[in-house]
């Protein structure tokens, strides 16, 4: 196992995820020569997508790989899609873009856990000073897509991805001290949600298949 400075480290596993994930910087540091709660101003970069597959148990991996699977093969079709309309409007790709259902985002034997280990940023809470004592704290909130919203006191305006991805510090600028990631949210077609629930009603409670008479 590895080791720092003599001290053997031992690796830890996540064996249950949750549906949304908090995650805090540590933004201020005391300095007992000033006497002070100093702004630690430190350029941490933070992703938008964040999958914890790799942080997880091999039991967990089992049970997160379904709906993984999903997600991928969502992925894939939209790909396809893509280069079969490679030569049509983006106005006609959505046209021809299928309507979806939202999937649960957890177990359902575990209301409140992330049932395929993909997160999406929701929220960013960030502060702007030098010490913990002042400064002014601003909340950005996801609304749709790309599209976010930024609570500054009663002033509220919309911004863009690119403006969150410009709160990881650096400067004097706002500086992001709370994270909050929820479940990615797996959109499947109506089509093929219906054909799942087809299949789920040909099994009985006992887990047998059902069996058909010919007359």
């Amino acid at each position: 196992m590895p080791s720092i400075h003599g001290l053997t480290l031992v690796p830890s596993l996540i064996s249950r995820l949750p549906a949304y994930l908090t995650v805090q910087f540590v933004r201020f540091q005391y300095k007992g020569k000033e006497g002070i709660n100093a702004k630690v101003l430190k350029d941490i970069k933070f992703p938008i997508e964040f999958d914890a597959f790799e942080l997880c148990t091999p039991a967990l991996q089992e049970k997160l790989t379904p709906m993984r699977e999903k997600f991928q093969a969502v992925h894939n079709a939209d790909v396809e899609r893509a280069l079969k309309g490679k030569n049509k409007s983006k106005a006609e790709l959505e046209k021809e873009k299928p309507k979806t259902v939202a999937q649960p985002f957890c177990f359902e034997d575990d209301l409140g856990s992330n049932n395929s280990g993909y997160y999406t940023l929701q929220a960013v809470l960030t502060h702007q000073g030098r010490s913990s004592s002042s400064g002014h704290y601003v909340g950005w909130v996801r609304q749709k897509d790309d599209q976010w919203i930024k609570f500054d006191d009663d002033h509220v305006s919309p911004v863009d991805q690119e403006s969150i991805l410009k709160l990881s510090g650096g400067g004097d600028w706002h500086c992001a001290y709370v994270l909050v990631y929820g479940p990615k949210i797996l959109e499947l077609p109506i089509e093929a949600e219906s054909s799942n629930t087809t299949a789920a009603s040909d099994v009985d409670a006992s887990g047998g298949e059902k069996m058909t008479v010919d007359e």
